[in-house]
């Protein structure tokens, strides 16, 4: 169970207090939800945003509209955005 990050090329792994989201990288980013400012889908690309001015992006382009319907269903249910 825990070389799933690992071993995956695409991985997103969630509980109360945060996410982590690996997307085609060897490394993936951890994000606490009470940290997430905004959240914006454009593109094939999901920006978030953090309180602190920081920002992630992730390219998601190749993954099914059902896998990125329920990441973005995700973070707006843990966020309220």
């Amino acid at each position: 169970m825990l070389a799933k990050p690992v071993v995956r090329k695409y991985y997103v792994g969630w509980s109360k207090r945060g996410i982590f989201i690996k997307i085609g990288s060897y490394f993936g980013k951890s994000i606490r939800f009470k940290d997430i400012a905004t959240i914006e889908f454009s593109e094939n690309v999901l920006h978030i945003r953090k309180k602190d001015g920081h920002s992630h992006s992730f390219n998601l382009s190749g993954i099914s509209e059902k896998d990125v319907a329920k990441l973005t269903e995700i973070l707006a249910t843990n966020t309220g955005n």
